[in-house]
């Protein structure tokens, strides 16, 4: 119950020691930061939650100020990012996880950070994204070009992402016959969790599983860092939506397949056309 006040006084002795290295009151200190904020949250109401947010993200963005070039300074601006991401300031976002990669290139958080560039600036490109299906194959969307892809983040102890389920399920028993496909990446600690729930409720698609939940390489390609996380990707390789949300799944899927079937309509049309012109000539 003391241990936040421990480690406080523990920082202030460090200080006041010639001999101790700044990273290392620094290390000290930074977890001050993230012990503090994590107690606030368990004994938070509701209402507090966002303030107590805000006074975190300032002493980060403090942290950072201070110290731009303490290796804690990657993960705080890792923790930047994704604030702005979640409160939708994409270019502060950007920027964060672009300094990431430039002041920190031997960081563990950089591959994250490439990541999320990539799903960021995504829309209207091809991205690259590749696994290991539960069952050994490889995965490579780049060999997926003519189907529409939704790639869906999530794991078994995540209840909002078995609530994306049900909408899944419907769009696959839709469009699946018309060249939907679904990659469902499990970020669950152990395999067998997901291969128990398989078994429990069989999902007909593609299942993709690498030890490291949110640390794992099929994280960190797209830099992945909550669940659920859904990307649509359209037949020609490029995504249509990096945050798709469930219940807005079958109005996209509608618009491509629907899209496609005017398109050949029309080219059916066209070719009659000539067809007939050829007759008369």
């Amino acid at each position: 119950a003391d241990g936040i006040e421990f480690m406080k006084d523990f920082v202030k002795d460090l200080q006041a020691n010639d001999k101790v290295r700044k990273e290392d009151i620094n290390y000290c200190q930074y977890r001050v930061i993230n012990s503090f904020y994590s107690r606030k949250m368990t004994e938070a109401t509701r209402n507090e939650l966002e303030k107590i947010q805000d006074e975190y993200m300032d002493k980060l963005e403090q942290f950072v100020k201070a110290n731009p070039r303490d290796a804690n300074a990657a993960d705080a601006m890792l923790q930047l990012a994704l604030d702005d991401e979640a409160e939708g300031n994409i270019n502060e976002s950007r920027d964060w996880y672009k300094s990431i990669i430039s002041d920190f290139p031997d960081s563990r958080l950089v591959s994250r950070a490439r990541g999320a560039s990539i799903r960021l600036d995504s829309e209207g490109k091809a991205i690259p994204f590749r696994g290991q299906t539960l069952d050994g194959r490889k995965y490579n969307l780049a060999d997926r070009k003519g189907k529409v892809v939704l790639i869906q983040y999530w794991a078994t102890w995540c209840e909002p992402c078995k609530d994306d389920l049900k909408y899944i399920k419907e769009a696959h028993k839709e469009y699946g016959r018309r060249g939907f496909e679904v990659v469902s990446v499990s970020l669950d600690r152990d395999v067998n969790d997901i291969k128990q729930y398989l078994r429990g409720t069989p999902l007909p698609w593609i299942h993709l599983w690498a030890e490291g939940e949110l640390d794992s390489p099929l994280s960190d390609q797209l830099g992945i860092a909550m669940v659920p996380t859904m990307i649509l990707v359209g037949a020609d390789g490029k995504v249509i939506d990096r945050s798709v949300l469930a219940p807005d799944l079958d109005k996209l899927l509608s618009r491509q397949f629907n899209r496609n079937s005017r398109g050949k309509r029309s080219d059916n049309s066209n070719q009659k056309t000539r067809s007939a012109q050829r007759n008369k000539k």
